[in-house]
């Protein structure tokens, strides 16, 4: 292979650059003590938070969350086929006309058959001022799994 004089300048400026971009990449996730006052911890109202729930989160919301309301927003034969006890059913289609069965003013927290809907419903609810608290992110059929009870009609 013939050498080229210009290679070498070529690879180093790949490397500067890319050293470059690792380093703004640094900058840019690391945390600051100065401009918006947060340190995002779990008790700062801007932190974000992870709305995708395992069984285990799910059980302990549903103790621990005073006023928790619990929606199911699968259809009318998958809710018939068995639900978690206390959930409230409103189907995901229906849910923005049905709003005002939910009391805005205590948590609401999602679940359907896998998900899906629930993070719909989810992302619904937040668009119209809702608490929320997630969504069971295995569905119904993760709950199941995981040996919990349901209520079948």
């Amino acid at each position: 292979m013939k050498w080229n004089s210009s290679r070498p300048w070529f690879v180093l400026g790949l490397v500067f650059g890319l050293a470059g971009l690792l380093a703004i990449a640094v900058g840019c996730g690391g945390s600051s003590d100065e401009g918006d006052g947060t340190d995002g911890s779990p008790n700062d109202a801007s932190a974000t938070v992870d709305p995708n729930l395992t069984v285990e989160q799910t059980l302990a919301k549903m103790r621990d969350v005073e006023g928790l309301q619990l929606l199911d927003v699968r259809t009318d034969d998958e809710w018939n086929e068995g639900h978690i006890e206390g959930a409230i059913h409103i189907p995901v289609q229906d849910l923005e006309s049905r709003l005002d069965e939910l009391d805005k003013g205590r948590p609401v927290l999602t679940y359907c058959a896998a998900g899906g809907r629930s993070k719909r419903a989810l992302d619904l609810l937040d668009a119209q001022g809702f608490s929320t608290e997630g969504h069971l992110a295995p569905g119904i059929r993760g709950w199941k799994q995981n040996g919990q009870d349901v209520v079948v009609p």
